[in-house]
C-alpha cells in the first residue's frame, strides 16, 4: 500500500524549524514502513534493520502512534527471528508500552 502526503507549515520561523524536524522524523518512519511493506516475505528483515539503525528523539503524539503501528507490524512478522524482535522491542520499549 503506497502512502502519499503533502506537508505544509504556517507560522513563525521557529515553528518552521520544528516542522522540518517533525517532517524528517515522519520521513524516517515512512522509510522504515516502506522498506518493510515492499519487502517480500523473508526479506522483510530489512525494515527491521532500518528501524534498529534510526534514533528517534522527542517524538510528538502523532509520530509516536505512527511509529508504534510500524513497529507492531514488524514484530508480528513470522519471517523475523525472535532475537531480532526482542532487540527491536528493547530499543523501542517506551514507545511500544505507552
Amino acid at each position: 500500500m503506497r502512502k502519499y502526503g503533502i506537508f505544509h507549515t504556517l507560522g513563525h520561523k521557529s515553528a518552521l524549524k520544528n516542522a522540518k524536524i517533525d517532517h524528517a522524523t515522519k520521513m524516517k518512519i515512512f522509510f522504515i514502513e516502506e522498506i518493510y511493506d515492499l519487502s517480500k516475505n523473508e526479506n522483510k528483515k530489512y525494515g527491521l534493520f532500518a528501524a534498529l539503525s534510526f534514533n528517534f528523539n522527542n517524538l510528538d503524539k502523532d509520530n509516536i502512534l505512527y511509529l508504534r503501528e510500524v513497529l507492531k507490524k514488524i514484530i508480528e512478522c513470522k519471517y523475523i527471528e525472535k532475537k531480532h524482535k526482542q532487540e527491536l522491542t528493547n530499543k523501542y520499549q517506551n514507545i511500544l508500552i505507552n
